[in-house]
C-alpha cells in the first residue's frame, strides 16, 4: 500500500478487496498474553482539517481487513493498522505497540448500461417495438436502483451514420419519447431492408456510458426475439464461468416456431468469423431449446464470439437475435515459488510468492491454499509464513500448494507447487519417548501460552488452522511398527481444542 497520499493505491469501489498486515519482529517462542489489532480509516480531507484525527474503526481483532464492495464512498483515505501486544516478559508482563499506514483511493465505478434484447436483431416492418434499458445501473450502488440516472435514446442509419430520431415528418420514438429507461420504436417509419443502430446513453453527474443494439427491418411480421444474459454478463465475460442466455419471443409469429443456436468466433489473423460446432460437452441444454447454458471453460480466453439464435416461424421469414461478447484474458506472464522446497513438519516455516503476473483488469488477488485449506488471501502476492503438516510417505512426503491468481472481473488462473514436508523426528513416538512427544504436542495447542492460542489472539487465523492440522496429523502418526502409540486421551484433548 502506497505511503504517498499524492499517489495512493487505486482501489475499485465495485470490487471486494482484502488487505493484509504482517506482525514481525517478535522473539521466537515469546508468549503473547493479550493482543489488540485495529484497522482505522480516515478521509484525507478530514486529516487535512485535523492532524490528530483518528478516523473510524473498520476492523478489529484480525490482521486482515475486508473491504466489501461499495462499502466506502469514493475518495482518498489514510489507512492505519495498529498492534498492541502484552507479552510474558518475567518478572512482569510488557506491552509492545506498533503501527503502519498507507493511502488508498476508492475509485468511482462506471455506469453499467444494459439494453435488453441482444447485440443485434431483426424486426418486422409493421410493429411497435419496446426496447428496455431498465436493467442499467450505477455500479457504485448496484443493480435495481436507478436513483439519479438520466436516460437518452437515439437512433442512426448504420451506413450513412445519420440521426434517425425523426424520419421525415414522423417521430421514431412513441409516447414517452426518448428520455426514459424504455423506448418504443415504430418500425413502420423506417425503410425496409436497411440497418440501424439504437443507442442508449445513461448519465449521472459527470459520468456517462452507453450501449447499442443494431437492428434491420424486413417486410411483414416476423418473430420478435429478445436475448437476455444472466450472471457474468457484459461486453467481456470470464471464460472460466458459465454463460446463461435466455430468449423471449414476443408476438404471434412466435407460435410454433423452431429455435436453433449457432456460435461463431473471430479469427484475428484473417479478421473473418468462423463457425464453431456447439458440442454436447459445451452445454447443459439442447441447441434447439429456447434458452442455452454453456458450461464452464467452454470458450477460449482472450477471444471474440457471436452467439446467434435463429427462430423459424411456421410461415414467413426467419428472425434472429445475436449476442456478441469477448472473453477476458486470464492473468499471464507470471510464476510462483516457495521459500523452501523441503522442510520438516511443525519446524520449517514455508511461504509462497508470486512474481510478475500481468492483467489489464486490476487489482489481482492471490489465494494460497494447501489443498482446500486456506493459507492466505488478498492483494499481496506473498503468502503468510506458516508451518505445514507432513506429507504421506506414499507421495514421497509431497504436499500440493494451489495458488489462484484472479483479476478484477473474476477470470482466474491456477498455479500448482509441490513442497516436501517430512515428519519431525522429535514428534515421532518410535524415535522420541512417548511422554516427550505428548508434552510437545500439548504445548503447541493446549493452554493460554500455546502457539495456537497466540495465533488466535494475534488474529492470524489461517496460521492457527494449519498449525492445528499439523498437530492433529502428528498425533495420528502410524506407530504400528514400534508399538509406541500416543494415548487416546491426548488425541481426544487435541481434537477437542482444535474444534473450538
Amino acid at each position: 500500500m502506497s505511503r504517498d497520499k499524492y499517489h495512493p493505491t487505486p482501489t475499485k469501489r465495485s470490487v471486494k478487496i482484502i488487505q493484509e498486515a504482517t506482525v514481525q519482529g517478535l522473539t521466537e517462542g515469546v508468549t503473547v498474553l493479550e493482543s489488540v489489532l485495529e484497522w482505522r480509516l480516515i478521509n484525507v480531507i478530514d486529516l487535512k482539517a485535523s492532524e490528530s484525527a483518528k478516523g473510524s474503526i473498520v476492523s478489529q481483532g484480525t490482521a486482515e481487513w475486508t473491504i466489501n464492495r461499495r462499502s466506502i464512498p469514493a475518495g482518498i483515505y489514510q489507512v492505519t493498522f495498529t498492534v498492541s501486544l502484552t507479552i510474558d516478559d518475567s518478572p512482569l508482563p510488557r506491552n509492545l505497540k506498533a503501527f503502519d499506514y498507507g493511502f488508498i483511493e476508492i475509485i468511482t465505478a462506471p455506469i453499467r448500461v444494459i439494453i435488453d434484447g441482444g447485440s443485434s436483431v431483426r424486426w418486422g416492418s409493421n410493429e411497435t417495438i419496446t426496447v428496455n434499458g431498465s436493467l442499467s445501473y450505477d455500479s457504485n450502488i448496484g443493480p435495481g436502483n436507478q436513483t439519479g440516472l438520466n436516460f437518452t435514446w437515439s437512433c442512426r442509419d448504420s451506413k450513412r451514420n445519420t440521426s434517425m430520431s425523426t424520419h421525415g415528418r414522423h417521430h421514431l420514438f412513441l409516447a414517452e419519447g426518448n428520455v426514459t429507461s424504455s423506448a418504443k420504436v415504430q418500425t413502420s417509419h423506417l425503410e425496409i431492408g436497411k440497418s440501424y443502430v439504437l443507442r442508449l446513453t445513461v448519465s449521472k453527474g459527470d459520468r456517462s456510458s452507453f450501449a447499442e443494439i443494431a437492428f434491420e427491418v424486413v417486410d411483414g411480421n416476423i418473430p420478435h426475439v429478445n436475448l437476455r444474459c444472466f450472471v457474468d454478463c457484459g461486453p467481456t465475460i470470464p471464460s472460466s464461468n458459465k454463460l446463461r442466455v435466455t430468449s423471449e419471443c414476443l408476438n404471434a409469429a412466435c407460435i410454433g416456431a423452431v429455435y436453433e443456436w449457432h456460435l461463431k468466433t473471430l479469427n484475428e489473423t484473417t479478421k473473418t468469423w468462423q463457425n464453431i460446432s456447439i458440442l454436447p460437452i459445451m452445454t447443459s441444454t439442447e441447441v434447439n431449446a429456447a434458452n442455452v447454458v454453456f458450461n464452464k471453460n467452454s470458450f477460449a480466453s482472450n477471444s471474440k464470439f457471436s452467439l446467434m439464435l435463429f427462430v423459424t416461424p411456421q410461415e414467413g421469414k426467419i428472425s434472429f437475435a445475436v449476442l456478441n461478447f469477448d472473453t477476458n484474458r486470464e492473468p499471464n506472464s507470471g510464476n510462483c515459488l516457495p521459500s523452501v522446497t523441503e522442510g520438516v513438519s511443525l519446524e520449517t516455516e514455508f511461504s509462497f510468492t508470486c512474481f510478475a503476473w500481468q492483467d489489464e483488469n486490476t487489482p489481482l488477488t492471490y489465494e494460497f491454499r494447501l489443498g482446500d485449506e486456506p493459507i492466505s488471501y488478498g492483494i499481496s502476492s506473498k503468502s503468510v509464513s506458516t508451518v505445514l503438516p507432513a506429507g504421506s510417505p506414499e507421495d514421497d512426503y509431497q504436499l500440493q500448494i494451489n495458488i489462484v491468481i484472479k483479476n478484477a472481473v473474476g477470470v482466474a488462473v491456477k498455479e500448482t507447487l509441490f513442497v516436501k514436508v517430512k515428519p519431525s523426528s522429535q514428534l515421532d513416538p518410535c524415535i522420541t519417548p512417548v511422554e516427550e512427544v505428548s508434552s510437545k504436542l500439548q504445548n503447541l495447542v493446549l493452554g493460554e501460552d500455546s502457539k495456537l492460542d497466540e495465533f488466535i489472539r494475534k488474529g492470524e487465523i489461517s496460521k492457527a488452522t494449519l498449525l492445528a492440522l499439523s498437530v492433529l496429523k502428528a498425533a495420528n502418526t502410524d506407530t504400528s511398527e514400534c508399538k509406541q502409540p500416543l494415548s487416546q486421551g491426548l488425541k481426544t484433548l487435541v481434537r477437542a481444542r482444535i474444534s473450538k
